[in-house]
Parts: C-alpha cells; sequence; structure tokens
C-alpha cells in the first residue's frame, strides 16, 4: 500500500479496518487510571541552629561546579553546597515509582 497526499492506493486488493473507538470507550484508559498507589516511606526533618558566633577573622573557599560536573550523569543528580558558616543542611528526596503491568 502507497500513501500519497493522505489517499491511499491499494495494490493487492482493498484494506477494511475496522471501525474506530468511541471517545467514551477510552475515557477508563486514559493515564494512572484504576492503579493503585502506594506509599513506603515518611520523612521528617527538623533542624535548628541558635547560639552562634563567629569572631575573628575567617574565609570561606570557594563553591563553584567546575565545566563538565554533570557530563555523563545518569539518573538524578543532587548538589548541596556549604558556605561553613553556621549552617544546617537538610535534604530530602522522595522518589515515587508506579509499575503497571
Amino acid at each position: 500500500m502507497v500513501l500519497l497526499a493522505g489517499t491511499s492506493v491499494a495494490h493487492a486488493g482493498s484494506l477494511d479496518l475496522p471501525e474506530a473507538v468511541a471517545a467514551e470507550a477510552l475515557e477508563d484508559q486514559r493515564a494512572m487510571y484504576n492503579i493503585s498507589s502506594v506509599q513506603l516511606g515518611q520523612m521528617t526533618s527538623n533542624a535548628q541552629v541558635s547560639n552562634t558566633h563567629m569572631q575573628g577573622a575567617f574565609a570561606s573557599g570557594d563553591n563553584v561546579l567546575g565545566a563538565g560536573a554533570f557530563d555523563h550523569a545518569q539518573g538524578i543528580s543532587t548538589v548541596i553546597q556549604n558556605s561553613g558558616h553556621n549552617v544546617v543542611i537538610q535534604e530530602s528526596l522522595i522518589l515515587n515509582v508506579n509499575v503497571a503491568p
């Protein structure tokens, strides 16, 4: 069969196609319809910084991501950068994965 500008030319007999499926019949087949989800993890973060002070001379190093830092990275990449001066760093990640048959 050859398709030309929206018309079909059949060389070896006719091609009988079934009728199109109605939108109502497809309504229950969209996205994640009727697929259950279970959350297996829970995360609670709590941090406190108090009564901190800095005295005298202090210096920080550079806080830089160099060129190519993520070259060939796969999956999930995270970056945590710290100034080093009286900070609390909290990082959390919940990844939801749905596996459907």
